[in-house]
Parts: C-alpha cells; structure tokens; sequence
C-alpha cells in the first residue's frame, strides 16, 4: 500500500458525504472508491444508508476472502511446481 503524507478528502458514498484523513496516494484511493462504488451499486436503492454500508461491507468482505483463496490456491500450486522443479534438478 503506498503512503503519501496525510491530508484530508472528501468522499462521497451512497448518500453522504465524509471528510476522512488518509495518507493513500490518489491512485490507490481512487481505486479503493471505485470498489465502495461497486459494491454500492449491488445494494438495493434505499434511503436507508446504514444498510446500504452493511451490503457493501458484505459485499467487500466476501470478494476479499474469496481472493485470499485464489492466493492461497496459487501459493500452493507455485510451491509444488517450484518443489517439482528443485527435485528433477537433484
């Protein structure tokens, strides 16, 4: 994760806006908003924004662990391989 300086932004989800600190250089942080956006756009349209948040949260939380699997699953294949490959050099 690259860190810049902290300074304040003002984002807006949902239906309200918030001004954060963040020391996210702006490339990152636009790409971690374009995940918030899109995993708003799955929640129902509703004036609730509490909700709204938890689908997301939801939402963010099972693409992340799902992700994790994929590098887990991945690990494991480039560790065999890499294992396959040091015995055939013996």
């Amino acid at each position: 994760m690259s860190l810049d300086r902290e300074r304040d932004v003002v984002i807006t989800i949902g239906n309200k806006t918030y001004s954060i600190e963040t020391g996210l250089d702006e490339k990152i942080l636009h790409r971690v908003l374009l995940h918030i956006e899109d995993s708003m756009s799955g929640a129902e349209v509703t004036e609730d924004q509490e909700k709204a948040l938890l689908l997301a949260c939801l939402d963010l939380a099972y693409k992340l662990e799902s992700s994790l699997k994929d590098v887990e699953k991945n690990t494991d294949n480039f560790r065999k391989a890499a294992d396959h490959a040091i015995r055939d050099n013996l």
